[in-house]
């Protein structure tokens, strides 16, 4: 009852709070009806996920709505624009009225693809799933009586290769720090590859697969070794793999330990607040490296929302102008993620629907946009799109359903990784994320994979023991 009350409380206020926010800049709009549509989709996500999320805060439902909010943040900001509307579509040759109107049309197609997710979503029934646990296979017995064996190589190797390429290109750990922010470029220009990189991320997860498995607590010794990971992530400059590296192992023990889920969701909110951080001092290591701190003038609004670092209003009006019907993709970018990561081997160039929209109207110099879940739909499938999100949150759910009830600590661990690397990055990017995914448990359960050719090769009593 308590945790329903508290579910309440946080949806109550947050739903009002919203609407009182979307009130209020309707009445000091430049852009009519923009902020109160804002506000009706923010309450609208509210309603729904109190609805759907009784049985525990955190869900797949909860995940990608998260950053489907991007699209509420938009409306508000951009209703009390003074002629910006963000960096993309600065780019068109677009005049402010017809913007001002395509944005008011998008989120009105944003609020109409909610529903339809949430439609396709609520498919599968929650209720029949049950308490997620898992139960002790002997392979998984194994790897809880011997996980510091088996993920001690691989992070001394993955930890001794990165101090490797930190030198090599920047000179020392110091400076690979002080100038994160340029790594790609200097990574690029000494044609290294940092794959090893996985083979720590690899050893990091085996050892939280272990903990959990043999009961133990998460030691000080783990937090470093997790801690070290983090660094190395973020040395990178990817602020997203290094948030969603910690956000994956916070969802797994979210999942199988529901006396810590409290915890859990203030560390997690805390995290996505130290992102905040992080994205900072990337800009500072820029203008460091330019030696023009002095320039620096970071409004976090217009980084952010302008920038399209979350799902973003000016992307869907993009695509809008990008793909009419006549020239709708029918599919095609859905196969992207598969080009994109074997295609290279066979002469292709990389293809999404963002990089399509880079050809057309940004310069060379500038990132591609990212059209988000929803506008990937629209540039295939045009009006046809919310019928398409009903699949995708059909989608969702039964593989939720699934995975849930599964039992076993492997598939609960790739779901973690699949809900945080590709679920909450889906409404932003679009579908050429499942790849995150691959990246992101793939390595490791290839590893695990040859540990339990390992172990049938090694004299163990094989029999099954229920752990839970």
């Amino acid at each position: 009852m308590a945790k329903k009350n508290a579910s309440f409380l946080f949806y109550l206020v947050s739903g009002l709070l919203t609407i009182l926010v979307g009130l209020y800049l309707e009445s000091v709009s430049t852009t009519p009806f923009l902020a109160v549509l804002g506000g009706m989709l923010a309450l609208q996500i509210c309603c729904l996920n109190y609805h759907f999320n009784k049985d525990r805060f955190v869900t797949p439902l909860f995940i990608f709505s998260v950053m489907y909010s991007g699209y509420v943040l938009g409306a508000f900001y951009y209703s009390v624009s003074d002629g910006y509307f963000g960096k993309f579509l600065s780019f068109m040759p677009l005049g402010r009225g017809e913007v001002e109107t395509s944005l008011v049309w998008a989120i009105i197609y944003a609020s109409i693809c909610y529903l339809s997710f949430v439609a396709g979503y609520s498919f599968f029934d929650r209720k029949k799933i049950g308490k997620i646990g898992f139960d002790l296979s002997p392979f998984q017995r194994f790897v809880a009586g011997n996980y510091i064996f088996l993920a001690a190589p691989l992070l001394i190797v993955g930890g001794c290769y990165w101090y490797y390429i930190s030198v090599t290109i920047a000179g020392s750990l110091l400076n690979s720090f002080i100038y994160f922010q340029l790594f790609p470029h200097f990574i690029a220009e000494h044609k290294l590859s940092t794959l090893p990189y996985l083979l720590y991320y690899s050893g990091v997860h085996i050892w939280l697969l272990g903990i959990i498995l043999s009961k133990k607590r998460i030691g000080i010794l783990f937090l470093l070794v997790l801690t070290l990971g983090f660094i190395i992530a973020m040395s990178t400059a990817r602020i997203t793999i290094s948030v969603t590296y910690i956000l994956s192992q916070l969802m797994l023990l979210y999942l199988v330990f529901e006396r810590y889920r409290k915890k859990i969701v203030v560390s997690t909110f805390a995290l996505i607040s130290c992102a905040f951080v992080l994205f900072f001092l990337r800009e500072l290591s820029n203008y460091y490296y330019l030696d023009s701190v002095n320039d620096l003038e970071l409004d976090y609004a217009r980084s952010i929302i302008g920038g399209g670092n979350v799902a973003d209003l000016q992307q869907l009006v993009i695509v809008f102008k990008s793909f009419n019907y006549d020239g709708s993709l029918l599919g095609s970018s859905y196969f992207d993620w598969l080009r994109n990561s074997i295609g290279e081997y066979f002469g292709y160039q990389a293809s999404s629907v963002g990089l399509k929209i880079h050809d057309l109207y940004v310069p060379a110099g500038s990132g591609a946009p990212t059209p988000g879940a929803i506008g990937e739909a629209y540039a295939n499938f045009n009006f046809v799109a919310p019928l398409f999100m009903y699949f995708a949150g059909l989608a969702v759910s039964g593989i939720c359903f699934y995975c849930e009830k599964s039992r076993n600590l492997f598939v609960l661990y790739s779901y973690s990784v699949f809900l945080i690397c590709f679920v909450f990055m889906y409404p932003k990017v679009d579908s050429t994320m499942i790849v995150n995914f691959f990246w992101g448990c793939v390595p490791t359960l290839v590893i695990l994979f040859c540990y339990y050719i390992l172990f049938l090769l090694l004299p163990f009593k094989k029999e099954s023991v229920s752990s839970r």
